[in-house]
């Protein structure tokens, strides 16, 4: 039996998103600076510049870059004259949007100055980003508490910026409680140019789930953060709704590291709490829920299904393949799990009533932008047990794969195309001289619309299943 842990984050969700990071506003000419972070890794992914109201299309599109594989990236563009912009980050070569910021560009922009978070720990960093100053030699930056006049006796912590105009400040810990501002000023004056307000609190501890998993995988794992790591903080899994007794634990852990992932064994199909306690204590700190849920398919359905749609009907569809000798059934299934998605390749022998699965794959919610757009069929080879599962992504720019299956449902052969360039023709796969070679046309349109189209023949030995390997690539 296969099981799916699916994990209901109801606080502290961690999610992968795209974030960036740049100045609001910009001199005439000054180059845009942009760290982008939280990417999904694809070598597709790419950042533009519009005006801040333009529609997303190649037509407006003022400046763009790759990001790279990688899922940060830094990325400088060119200065721009004077107007209200918008970057924009798009994933998979598509003009879906999945981060935007705005700026601006000016003769004399505004000064810019943020911590960068609104609320810090009173063992955390106080980190600041500031822009636009003078840039005299003593303009500086200091913290205050709110409400506090700007004498030097109120000061907590300050800097000069000797002058530079945009600089990145770390200030050491706050250790009270309370609320603060940053301030700046030009010339070592007490004329306050600009502020910016953020709060500090004590640590409390904060539970997430960092990934979903399934039963194929070995660990469940937690993350805890601010905890002090010592064996007295601990971490412990219980059923849903029962009280902190010790003899309600299910799995524990203590705390030895700062920011520490905690590993725990798979559990069978159930709800859960996964609960931090401090100082070897049972009063809860924190908490955060999730399920298992047994999520395998029902293969006396597929067999019924695999009966009735070949042995009544005889026809093939999208997602059901009845083979030539009208005993074995190919089925692809796509499954929701509460925004999860979960795909299934399965043969069937409706001779001896057996459901072989060929290939199951479990798609969290977060890996699903470049899948959930998936389609996926099947086509029959002619003379042949041999059949082809086709898929088929639907973005800006359109790909897919034509995956090539012998009968005992093992991949010999995989070949993808991408936009317009690769195609196969329909009708045209075939095997020949006793089934030992496998032939196949493809059509080309160089540039992906409106170019030349080429045709090419494609001749593969499969005599050996294990060891496919490509006799001939003509063009036609």
């Amino acid at each position: 039996m296969k099981i799916l842990i699916f994990i209901f984050l109801f606080l502290n969700i961690t999610l992968l998103n795209a974030n960036m990071v740049s100045k609001k506003g910009y001199s005439v000419s000054e180059d845009i600076h942009v760290y982008v972070d939280g990417l999904i890794r694809n070598d597709e992914n790419w950042i533009a510049i519009f005006k801040k109201d333009a529609l997303s299309k190649a037509s407006n599109v003022i400046s763009w870059k790759r990001l790279g594989v990688k899922n940060h990236a830094n990325v400088t563009f060119r200065g721009l004259a004077t107007g209200n912009y918008q970057l924009r980050v798009f994933y998979y070569n598509s003009y879906n949007v999945e981060q935007s910021f705005d700026f601006y560009v000016s003769e004399t922009p505004l000064i810019e100055l943020e911590t960068s978070k609104e609320t810090y720990t009173t063992k955390e960093k106080i980190e600041i980003d500031v822009a636009n100053m003078l840039g005299d030699d003593h303009d500086w930056i200091a913290v205050y508490p709110k409400g506090s006049s700007n004498d030097w006796s109120n000061v907590i912590d300050w800097t000069w910026l000797h002058g530079k105009r945009d600089k990145h400040i770390e200030f050491s810990p706050i250790t009270e409680e309370g609320e603060y501002e940053l301030r700046a000023f030009f010339k070592d004056s007490y004329t306050l140019e600009a502020s910016y307000s953020f709060k500090v609190v004590k640590i409390k501890a904060k539970l997430t789930i960092e990934h979903y998993l399934n039963t194929e995988q070995s660990h469940i794992f937690i993350s805890i953060r601010g905890v002090e790591p010592n064996k007295s903080n601990w971490v412990g899994i219980y059923p849903k709704g029962s009280d902190n007794a010790f003899e309600n634990v299910i799995q524990w852990k203590w705390v030895l590291h700062p920011n520490y992932l905690l590993g725990f064994n798979p559990l069978p199909v159930g709800e859960y709490e996964a609960r931090a306690f401090f100082n070897n204590s049972f009063i809860m700190e924190a908490m955060v829920p999730f399920k298992i849920i047994d999520y395998s398919i029902d293969k006396n359905k597929l067999l019924i299904q695999a009966k009735k749609q070949c042995l009544q009907d005889t026809n093939s569809t999208e997602d059901v393949l009845c083979s030539r000798d009208l005993d074995t059934v190919y089925i692809l299934t796509k499954r929701n799990f509460h925004y999860d998605l979960y795909f299934g390749h399965y043969q069937i022998s409706l001779s001896n009533n057996s459901v072989k699965t060929i290939k199951e794959r479990f798609l969290p919610t977060y890996l699903q932008y470049h899948d959930m757009r998936k389609h996926i069929l099947f086509e029959e080879i002619q003379n042949s047990s041999l059949y082809i599962v086709k898929t088929f992504n639907s973005f800006a720019d359109e790909n897919g794969l034509y995956l090539f299956y012998s009968k005992s449902g093992k991949l010999i052969l995989s070949k993808g195309w991408y936009e317009l360039r690769g195609h196969i023709i329909k009708g045209t796969s075939e095997v020949f001289d006793n089934a030992t070679k496998l032939y196949f046309e493809t059509v080309s349109e160089e540039g992906g619309g409106g170019g030349d189209q080429y045709k090419y023949k494609f001749i593969y030995d499969i005599s050996d299943e294990n060891n496919v390997t490509r006799i001939s690539k003509e063009r036609i």
